[in-house]
């Protein structure tokens, strides 16, 4: 929508005409631009660079110069006073001395433009501007993360790579295995010597699509949306290699699995086979068919994982990926000649009996979230491991021989009895790549036959890992179906087998999650792809309840993932036109987000946000350290009258308690939940403390997703320019009725019959249901033509 703005000389005496009354418009010398609007009621005053109210009639008096019909609407007492106002001013302003008048004419105008810049004050918007006064899009903030990205992902590999290799050596010194398979049938390498404690990977073996409802969405099922995961690219990070020539991946055409990074020291892999099965298989086996069975598969051995995963998402644009192994702590093995020898993946220094590594933020979780700060379309999935089940068991008749790490070797212990891994309730077992703030952690729940009815249906594996982290953040995020999944083995090309464990419930979510990716793509074109915070937003958002009682927990997180009901949220948003349940918003630092829902009181009114914070600062060694990880602490609140609605909070001191409502200053995810609403409008508020900063620490702006369910969607406002206010004798705002969530570009043009709209401002993303910006007015222009555009 374009409208027409007066020079800014022209609007300057407007604003004197109003404060004076000294002289009628018409009355003024130059005479008025095509494109304005006279009030037939009140023909004394400056007309309008627009039409503010199209539903009236108008008459077109001379070519673009039309008088609005307002006769029919009644005075407001506010417009009689000040058509008396006028013209007492008119008589009087004859009598005025010509200096005087100058002088008060001077004043008149910066009283004038210090209302017009208060009555703007809370819409106004601004965009980014660097130090050096160069404005910056979105896009180009978009493209430098990316090159940020690309050189954050070669640091972290090459350090990845020469810890490795300090790794083996000392490994080679002491006679200590590298690569071991583990009684389990799991796999285990020695990735470093990092924090005090040898960094060892396995895999969480612990010996789907119904649970989570994704069946509902494939072809047959219904949703009729028949998605499969055509067209999509999924990742898998793991210990070994996919048989990639089995059935399931390649059934004449060529496989759909791709080796990225070479052959895997660790050869083909049984469990990585079934975690790509979970991922993509194609159903020859109908019982072991994948979630995206018509994805595509990009598969890397774990060796440099956060520096490839960087680069993927970087390079490639790959948009989810799927992690079924971390830390070996507590309770494992030491591989020694080929033999497993009972071990203890502590810190004998910190504590004998607790492994400082449970819940802890240690490098390898900062990696991750500074990986996933700049990759701003990229989700890791990962295992919450099976610390529960016998992952965390240690010797059944103790005290029993074992090593022991004592800050600096390994060492033998004879007499020492150490408990089974975790807290009382087993709380306390994750692992640290399960403790990043940006990724979902998966944990486990049973396989639920013919689907979730009630919260009561969701029963939390046995060995599935629980929270908190040691800072009390909610994880894991979600669970998924991890028992007794039938998916491809690696035995042969048309092997199968059973599986348990967290490393088969995260490729049901991976795989469940890149329908979404999917449906996106298909509704709004490949090139506007979901925020990995708004992915993430959506799974938490729609899960089912589980659990006890309503509300988060330390064992479910926010519960059972619902792929159906997300994807159902995407298509309702789109349908809207208006982005009524899924937004994404750009918060500048000293700004906040408030816009209205309305609830016609029939459902419960829930908003959800989540946001990619910047990567956190490990603490000192320690055991259960409470060092708060979050560094932009966001606020969220529903606000209805003189009721505020609180999101749901967690107590870390006391993990089987049932959520509350409270200012959560912990977690990068928020929910307010408003069981009963009553109809009405309601004023949904994200506010921040302290300064929003980026990676470095310097204040900057935050990406938030918001998902919102239970409110009528309302049409989205015509977009055109409703007021241009002078704030200076070169400045202006404008402003208009906007879509929070959008992005919005004022334009200039000097001659609306040449084409040639000139950015003015930066962009600015929509934080409110009204935006206004300020903008360049020269004085020394006779004239500017203005316009608002919604920006890619």
């Amino acid at each position: 929508m374009k409208t027409k703005v007066r020079s800014a000389t022209r609007i300057a005496t407007a604003i004197i005409t109003l404060t004076l009354a000294s002289a009628s418009f018409a009355q003024q010398a130059l005479p008025p631009l095509p494109g304005t609007y006279f009030s037939a009621k009140d023909y004394d005053l400056p007309p309008w660079p627009f039409n503010p109210d199209p539903n009236l009639a108008t008459v077109e008096i001379e070519p673009g110069i039309f008088v609005l019909d307002d006769t029919a609407v009644p005075d407001t007492p506010e417009q009689a006073t000040a058509r008396v106002a006028r013209q007492t001013a008119a008589k009087q302003a004859a009598l005025i001395d010509p200096q005087v008048a100058a002088e008060a004419a001077r004043q008149a105008r910066e009283q004038a433009w210090a209302r017009n810049r208060e009555k703007n004050r809370q819409w106004l918007h601004r965009g980014v501007v660097l130090e050096n006064g160069e404005i910056q899009s979105f896009r180009a903030l978009k493209e430098k993360k990316r090159e940020d990205l690309r050189a954050r992902a070669t640091e972290i590999g090459a350090r990845q790579r020469r810890e490795k290799e300090e790794a083996e050596a000392w490994a080679q010194r002491n006679d200590i295995d590298v690569r071991a398979k583990l009684p389990d049938d799991g796999t285990a390498e020695l990735m470093s010597i990092s924090g005090g404690v040898p960094t060892v990977y396995i895999t969480y073996n612990e010996d789907a699509a119904d649970t989570v409802s994704t069946d509902e969405l494939w072809p047959g099922g219904a949703t009729g949306l028949e998605l499969t995961g055509a067209g999509t690219t999924v990742g898998i990070w793991d210990g070994g290699d996919v048989l990639l020539t089995h059935q399931e991946f390649d059934s004449g055409a060529g496989t759909r699995v791709t080796d990225r990074d070479g052959v895997s020291p660790l050869g083909i892999s049984g469990h990585v086979t079934h975690v790509a099965g979970t991922l993509v298989a194609e159903g020859q086996d109908a019982a072991a068919q994948g979630m995206s069975y018509g994805a595509n598969l990009d598969a890397y051995d774990w060796t440099d994982d956060i520096g490839e995963m960087g680069y993927a998402a970087a390079q490639d644009q790959l948009p989810i990926s799927n992690h079924s192994y971390g830390n070996q702590t507590g309770w494992g093995f030491l591989p020694v000649g080929g033999q497993n020898f009972w071990a203890w993946y502590g810190n004998t220094i910190l504590s004998q009996v607790e492994s400082y590594l449970f819940g802890f933020y240690d490098a390898i979780s900062r990696d991750v979230d500074a990986t996933t700060y700049d990759a701003i379309y990229y989700l890791p999935i990962w295992a919450a491991a099976n610390e529960r089940g016998a992952a965390g068991q240690g010797p059944a008749n103790q005290p029993e021989g074992h090593y022991a790490w004592n800050g600096t070797q390994w060492v033998a212990v004879l007499d020492q009895v150490r408990p089974d891994d975790g807290d009382a309730d087993g709380f306390d077992t994750l692992v640290p790549q399960g403790v990043s703030k940006n990724i979902l952690t998966i944990g486990s729940a049973h396989d639920i036959d013919g689907g979730y009815d009630v919260p009561g249906d969701v029963v939390a594996s046995d060995f599935s890992s629980f929270g908190p982290t040691d800072d009390g953040r909610i994880k894991p995020d979600l669970v998924g179906n991890g028992e007794v999944v039938r998916s491809a083995e690696s035995a042969a090309n048309d092997a199968y087998v059973n599986r348990s464990g967290t490393s088969m419930a995260a490729p049901n979510v991976t795989g469940s999650l890149n329908l979404l990716i999917e449906r996106q793509a298909q509704l709004y074109g490949t090139d506007h792809p979901l925020w990995a915070s708004t992915l993430k937003a959506l799974a938490i958002h729609t899960a089912d309840e589980a659990g006890a009682f309503a509300g988060p927990d330390f064992r479910h997180g926010w519960g059972l993932l619902n792929t159906r009901r997300a994807v159902e949220l995407i298509d309702a948003n789109f349908d809207s036109g208006s982005l009524a349940h899924v937004k994404e918003v750009v918060l500048m630092d000293g700004e906040y987000i408030e816009f209205p829902v309305v609830s016609d009181g029939s459902q419960p009114l829930r908003v959800t946000i989540c946001w990619t914070d910047p990567a956190g600062e490990p603490p000192t060694l320690a055991v259960d350290p409470a060092d708060l990880m979050l560094v932009n602490d966001l606020d969220l609140r529903i606000v209805r009258d003189t009721t505020t609605h609180q999101p749901w909070v967690l107590n870390p001191a006391n993990r089987n308690a049932a959520a509350t409502k409270g200012d959560n200053f912990r977690d990068n995810v928020e929910q307010v939940h408003i069981a009963n609403p009553t109809a009405g409008e309601y004023l949904v508020r994200v506010t921040h403390k302290n300064n929003v900063v980026d990676d470095t620490g310097a204040v900057s702006l935050q990406n938030v997703s918001i998902s919102i369910s239970g409110n009528v969607a309302q049409a989205a406002p015509t977009l055109r320019i409703t007021s241009a206010d002078m704030i200076g004798p070169d400045e202006m705002t404008l402003a208009w009725p906007a879509v929070v969530g959008l992005t919005y570009q004022v334009q200039f043009t000097a001659d609306v019959g040449i084409v040639n709209w000139i950015n003015t401002g930066p962009e600015v993303s929509a934080t409110s249901e009204v935006v206004a910006v300020a903008v360049s007015a020269p004085s020394t222009e006779e004239k500017r033509f203005y316009r608002v555009i919604a920006a890619e």
